[in-house]
């Protein structure tokens, strides 16, 4: 499992205190002690802080499994990241 070290904001939710995890191709993120379902995390802003300490804003726009796979399900997600303007 690898711990993504993360400011999250899920919808109308904001944590400091929230953390996402990778096991598999899964993410898994609790915020302030909840567990997030894998719905709520469309739309979460992933703010990890870089090797030269500035923030990269991560965006889960879309979440789908794909069932096909002969090595078993596989999550995979939409991403995005704005730019140092913000779009």
């Amino acid at each position: 499992m690898v711990a993504l070290a993360a400011l999250l904001v899920a919808g109308d939710l904001h944590a400091d205190t929230a953390s996402v995890d990778l096991h598999g191709s899964e993410l898994l993120s609790t915020m302030d002690g909840r567990r997030l379902i894998r719905s709520e995390l469309i739309g979460a802003v992933l703010a990890p802080v870089q090797e030269d300490g500035s923030v990269a804003n991560i965006r889960i726009d879309s979440i789908v499994t794909d069932l096909g796979r002969v090595e078993g399900d596989v999550v995979m997600y939409g991403l995005s990241v704005a730019d140092e303007s913000g779009a």
